[in-house]
């Protein structure tokens, strides 16, 4: 019996994917006040580019020059379906890729791929990649930041942020400084990478928790792309967005004289 579950990527399927170009990309600045590398996770790839897209223009607000290299998948599912040699292949590809470029670092919206190419890869392969977060480099630049957010809006803090990233806090702070005032919510969504297609009806059940607590929110924000999808399958009609995005859309806001 294949392990596929079918019933699940038919629900992925019927949303609107538009996935990320796998080319290189290089986003200059004048005179930059450093090189950042994105990596951007398969759900940003494949399923949520607009992330990706958050990320570089927020971080070229911030006076970065920032490169997208040709992507892979970070190894994490693999090793958590017993993959390992696979998964070391793809650790030890990433860091040729990265350490091709001189970078001051690398940010990703996963925490998950966070997690594993800055703490696993050591445990793997002995090497890993250096690791940079969203808040302290919003904090290092201390620029102005104005906006507002009049609606109700939820943080929910997946697991992985919760339980090895740890930088909850932080980007909670953050986006209070950008006019969300955001109610911090935690607990599982019920994907768990390949949990959500090996056991759906578990899942599900996670999720309709979820569902109900929620209701009463005009905006999710979530620092997981993982949760954003599985949201999504359920709460189609409501907006649900990467914490990137989030700021992003103010920053745009300010430049153009509006709020969000």
């Amino acid at each position: 019996m294949s392990i596929i579950n079918l019933p699940y990527f038919n629900r992925i399927s019927s949303l609107e994917i538009k996935p990320q170009s796998n080319s290189l990309q290089v986003h200059s600045k004048v005179k930059p006040a450093g090189r950042i590398a994105i990596f951007l996770g398969c759900t940003s790839k494949y399923l949520i580019p607009s992330i990706t897209e958050a990320l570089i223009y927020i971080l070229n607000w911030l006076n970065y020059e920032v490169i997208v290299p040709k992507q892979h998948c970070c190894g994490a599912p693999l090793l958590s379906a017993g993959f390992e040699k696979e998964a070391k292949n793809l650790a030890i590809k990433n860091l040729e890729v990265y350490k091709s470029f001189n970078i001051d670092g690398i940010l990703t919206p996963c925490p998950t791929c966070a997690h594993f190419i800055g703490d696993v890869y050591k445990e793997l392969i002995g090497e890993k990649l250096k690791v940079l977060k969203l808040a302290d480099l919003f904090r290092e630049k201390d620029r102005e930041i104005s906006g507002q957010y009049k609606g109700n809006a939820f943080f929910h803090i997946s697991c992985h942020t919760s339980n090895y990233v740890k930088d909850s806090d932080d980007i909670l702070s953050l986006l209070q400084k950008f006019g969300y005032n955001a109610q911090k919510k935690t607990g599982c969504c019920g994907f768990g990478g390949l949990f959500s297609f090996l056991f759906e009806k578990q899942s599900m059940d996670i999720l309709r928790k979820k569902v109900l607590e929620y209701e009463k929110a005009d905006m999710i924000i979530s620092s997981c792309p993982n949760c954003i999808i599985q949201f999504k399958l359920a709460m189609k009609n409501k907006k649900i967005v990467h914490y990137a995005e989030a700021i992003e859309k103010i920053l745009k806001g300010a430049k153009n004289g509006r709020a969000f």
